[in-house]
């Protein structure tokens, strides 16, 4: 089952204000990913699997896209 950013924070038991502090990014960042409004750095991206312990597609799949590709 795929987990959204949200579960993961929260499945590793961290409020959003200590994720940011481990990222050295603000609470209202960490909220504007999980909520699809902004995107992570690509260093975030991988702090943060190091820091859940999962790989960066797990990451990348639990980001909360709104936009999709039309063609």
């Amino acid at each position: 089952m795929k987990k959204d950013l949200m579960q993961l924070r929260k499945d590793a038991g961290l409020s959003r204000f200590q994720l940011a502090r481990k990222l050295n990014n603000t609470p209202n960042s960490i909220y504007n990913w999980e909520k699809g409004i902004s995107k992570p750095s690509a260093e975030s991206i991988y702090n943060m699997a190091k820091i859940f312990k999962v790989s960066t597609d797990e990451i990348f799949l639990a980001l909360n896209t709104t936009n999709v590709v039309r063609q």
